[in-house]
């Protein structure tokens, strides 16, 4: 399988994540990031793991400067901080875990790019939903791309409740663009 999408903006390029950018997907965390919201590199390598297809990074010159972590999920799940992915063999959904633009890549639009080769990859796989919980007042970010809140399954609420006090569940609906 050829991870290097071609897809190239600026002087980066999209590719799929691989165990050896844990180091660097945490390293952005750091920056982007609280400590409490920070995950340890032995998650993070434990979510690549669970989902490679649905991982991606950005890449430059000077290494991965940016992530978009994903999964496929139902409509109404979510993970919390700290917890491993639960891929759905039923998925309706592509879960966007977490998305990270370190200082040096930001405002090249390499988040844009990472969020639009998720949505191509959910669309191809035929599902009907992308969501996320919004954290850090990315709200208007996130609405801006279609998103609109939502309520977790009940049996999820607690995973939400391990988010900052801003955080909120989004749903876009991908059969509406």
């Amino acid at each position: 399988m050829n991870n290097d999408f071609g897809k190239r903006a600026a002087q980066f390029a999209l590719r799929l994540a691989k165990p050896a950018d844990v180091s660097a997907i945490h390293a952005i965390q750091e920056e982007s990031y609280p400590p409490s919201m920070q995950e340890q590199q032995d998650v993070i390598l434990c979510r690549l793991q669970q989902a490679p297809s649905t991982c991606w990074v950005a890449e430059d010159d000077a290494g991965v400067g940016a992530y978009l972590f994903a999964y496929l999920s139902r409509l109404g799940a979510l993970t919390p901080l700290e917890g491993g992915f639960r891929i759905a063999p039923d998925a309706d959904a592509l879960y966007l875990h977490d998305l990270a633009v370190s200082s040096r890549m930001a405002g090249k639009g390499v988040g844009q790019l990472l969020f639009n080769r998720a949505m191509a990859f959910a669309r191809a796989q035929r599902l009907a939903y992308s969501t996320l919980v919004s954290v850090q007042d990315s709200c208007s970010y996130w609405m801006k791309r279609g998103y609109v809140p939502g309520t977790p399954l009940p049996e999820y609420g607690e995973h939400l409740k391990g988010y900052p006090e801003d955080a909120l569940y989004m749903i876009k609906s991908l059969g509406s663009d």
